[in-house]
């Protein structure tokens, strides 16, 4: 049997034993799941993301993600920073993965809105300049697997 912090909520587990919890601390929410990847999961399906949908207060996130080749991360900053400026509701990060002789970087471009619709319009714009600004630097661009 297992022990619970004081004031925590046990969360269901629908396809094991494993204890999971949910403990409010000020105004953060606290969850911790255990380690086996099918019970966290399943865990995490059935109780933590409705949760955090009622958390969200009907905010939906939108993230998709393009890798670009030909072109160094330290040349992409300020476009990237320029990109994010003419799309202020639009996060984009980078992560290098290539070699400084074969420039290689996967880009995801993330946001919140209130609708899909919104969300997807945003991450589009940020997309089209993002792909032109790369092409420009004579890299290309694909979208990530």
């Amino acid at each position: 049997m297992a022990k619970l912090p004081e004031g925590a909520t046990p969360l269901r587990n629908p396809s094991g034993t494993a204890p999971a919890v949910s403990i409010k601390h000020e105004n953060v929410t606290i969850i911790a799941l255990p380690g086996v990847p099918s019970e966290m999961k399943s865990i995490f399906d059935d109780s933590v993301a409705p949760l955090m949908r009622q958390a969200a207060h009907g905010v939906i996130f939108f993230e998709t993600s393009i890798t670009s080749k030909n072109v160094m991360e330290s040349e992409m900053a300020p476009l990237i920073d320029n990109v994010m400026q003419n799309n202020p509701h639009v996060y984009i990060k980078s992560h290098p993965k290539g070699t400084e002789r074969v420039p290689y970087i996967e880009f995801h471009l993330s946001t919140t809105a209130k609708d899909t619709i919104t969300a997807r319009t945003r991450v589009s714009k940020a997309l089209i300049q993002l792909t032109e600004l790369i092409q420009v630097k004579g890299g290309t661009v694909k979208p990530a697997k």
